[in-house]
């Protein structure tokens, strides 16, 4: 089936995109981590929690949205085997 085809490769970059924002949400969250309290409370540190917050708000998107997909997937495939 068409669609099928076309969203495999869909499916993979989300699944890409997803480790990266992952990788990234946990860079910035041991940056954060690593910093004394004091630093934590800085400006600096502040922007960096946020920013680890909206990385992992992202990644979790895009889970939402690889789970969407795959289950578009799954259905297109049930409609065409019975």
């Amino acid at each position: 089936d068409l669609i099928r085809e076309r969203l495999q490769p869909v499916l993979l970059a989300l699944e890409d995109l997803n480790s990266e924002l992952e990788e990234l949400r946990d860079e910035e969250q041991e940056k954060y981590d690593n910093l004394s309290e004091g630093l934590q409370q800085s400006e600096m540190g502040q922007a960096l929690e946020e920013s680890a917050q909206k990385l992992d708000e992202a990644q979790s998107e895009t889970q939402n949205a690889m789970d969407a997909t795959q289950e578009a997937i799954d259905h297109l495939e049930e409609l065409t085997t019975n």
